[in-house]
């Protein structure tokens, strides 16, 4: 009788089933793995091929006079969408990472537009590799171990949401005084509110006002959605009406739309999957205005959601490509003072787009860090600008370090 077989050792016994337990356990994580992959790539393209519809059959038919004429090019057609699946593969995805959830939120709105445009517009094919790699350093960058540190703060929470709520009504009360009582209650008549509020001539309103719509306003929200408290339903419902004041004083539409935004992204951060589902909101509403154009003969929809927030920052982005790439770089020279240079140019950088390429001095084409980068300096700057922008990703990890995802 073999004794060895029939009473194995102990340690034999735990040995094994440790490494059957290993085993299972790396099976599961390289099959959670392979699913999280897909759904990444499955959510980009579908993103992708939808907003290239609507280019395609709405926005090229409606707005060809605004430089968005239809003029598909099957090869870059193709390669772009390669390209895409190359950057989802190296695209940094922790969930539960600022600087992740950062990154993945800029390529959503700042990058893919810009594929959808170069492919159906035949546009440069050096100025989408450019922000290819813009890109590609970024994810690389984002992923690399280096952290900041900044000195842990107890600041309360509700200190915060005080001298918010003191800022805002301060604000306010200087808007009534040089605004009056003139208010914008529709989208129709926003850009007739946009020049009374512009004309104020108080620059300092300029600053204040978006900087209140655009940061507190959701701040008090996602702080008063966190925490759910009686007091903080109070708190919601005056962050809701600061921000309906803001947009009817400024005339500015997106100060409205911060809104919605905020609560959208608390229910995007709270699960899993950030991109995922984010991707796939934004292909519903973008489905929706498809839908709105073909059968209601509706097109505010598409003129609001994929020409204003996609296509039209994608547009600006090879104008601001197109124009520096043979004239003076701005050397991060402004119409103030100069840091290497002095300003080259008679208009402010936006004004003097819009005069060139939209044909009125009046039209500010703002854009986005990539075109930034490269209008300062050139190649080098979409480098510098792209570990610029990781410095602040990072930098927010350090502040959310320990605090609530949802704020």
């Amino acid at each position: 009788m073999n004794y060895a077989k029939q009473h194995p050792l102990p340690g034999s016994i735990v040995s094994g089933e440790g490494v059957m337990h290993e085993a299972g356990a790396a099976i599961t994580q390289s099959e959670s793995g392979f699913l999280a992959l897909s759904y990444r790539l499955i959510s980009l393209l579908l993103f992708r091929a939808i907003l290239d519809l609507s280019y395609s059959f709405v926005i090229s038919e409606e707005f060809a006079g605004e430089g968005m004429g239809l003029y598909s090019n099957p090869l870059k057609v193709g390669e772009s969408y390669f390209v895409l699946f190359l950057l989802a593969l190296l695209m940094p995805v922790k969930h539960r990472s600022f600087s992740y959830l950062g990154a993945q939120l800029l390529f959503l709105f700042a990058y893919i537009p810009i594929q959808t445009y170069y492919a159906h517009n035949d546009a440069s094919r050096w100025w989408f590799y450019a922000c290819t790699a813009f890109w590609v350093c970024a994810f690389l960058l984002v992923r690399t171990p280096f952290r900041i540190s900044v000195p842990a703060t107890r600041t309360s929470r509700d200190l915060i949401m005080i001298a918010s709520l003191f800022a805002l009504i301060a604000v306010a009360f200087w808007v009534r005084s040089v605004v009056g009582w003139s208010f914008s209650l529709g989208l129709e008549g926003v850009y007739d509110q946009r020049e009374v509020f512009g004309a104020s001539g108080e620059g300092a309103l300029y600053y204040l006002v978006p900087w209140c719509a655009k940061v507190l306003v959701p701040l008090l929200l996602l702080q008063a959605v966190s925490r759910r408290r009686a007091v903080d339903y109070l708190v919601f419902a005056v962050a809701l009406l600061f921000g309906l004041f803001f947009f009817m004083s400024a005339g500015e539409k997106n100060f409205l739309f911060r809104i919605p935004a905020a609560l959208l992204m608390v229910w995007l951060i709270s699960g899993r999957f950030f991109l995922e589902r984010l991707s796939l909101v934004l292909c519903v509403v973008v489905a929706l205005s498809l839908g709105a154009y073909f059968v209601l003969d509706d097109l505010w929809l598409s003129n609001l959601f994929s020409r204003r927030i996609f296509m039209i920052p994608a547009l600006i982005s090879f104008h601001y490509y197109d124009f520096f790439m043979d004239r003076p770089l701005m050397l991060a020279g402004t119409r103030l003072g100069a840091i290497f240079g002095e300003y080259p140019y008679h208009l402010p950088t936006p004004h003097l787009i819009g005069y060139y390429y939209f044909g009125s001095s009046e039209a500010g084409a703002n854009n986005g860090i990539m075109a930034d980068g490269y209008m300062n300096f050139g190649t080098f700057g979409l480098l510098l600008w792209a570990v610029g922008l990781v410095a602040l990703l990072k930098l927010g990890d350090a502040v959310a370090r320990g605090k609530d995802r949802i704020i």
